[in-house]
């Protein structure tokens, strides 16, 4: 699917990013890696041909296009605290994302992407995929 996205202009810009798969290692095993980039189209395909286990990937990118690294970095940060809560995948980071310095404000308005993006999962993504 990666291959045949070249041409959605949404991928050219940041955004965060799940990788799903299974754990190469136990495949009875849910694995995910958790990233953020400024260029989704082309950290997908490195991706690609980096990482073996992914089957699947979910992109989150602004509609305003109004993302900043601080920001990226800090959806990161909540999307991974939020998988060890969650504890059902493997995670597949080797690096432990750090969470940025970043104003009261942007702090507020990023809970609140997160909190409406994990709902959207939460009522589509997951919906579809147990059927």
């Amino acid at each position: 699917m990666v291959a045949i996205s070249d041409d959605r202009e949404e991928l050219k810009g940041p955004g965060v990013y799940l990788l799903f798969g299974k754990d190469p290692e136990d495949n009875n095993k849910d694995m995910v890696y958790i990233g953020e980039t400024e260029e989704a189209y082309t950290r997908l395909r490195t991706h690609l041909e980096k990482k073996e286990f992914w089957n699947q990937a979910v992109v989150v990118i602004s509609k305003d296009e109004n993302f900043n690294k601080a920001h990226l970095r800090y959806l990161e940060f909540k999307m991974y605290e939020r998988a060890i809560v969650v504890g059902r995948y493997k995670i597949d980071n080797t690096n432990k994302p750090k969470c940025p310095a970043i104003s009261e404000s942007d702090t507020a308005e990023m809970n609140e992407f997160f909190a409406n993006m994990t709902y959207w999962y939460r009522r589509w993504v997951l919906r579809f995929s147990m059927k």
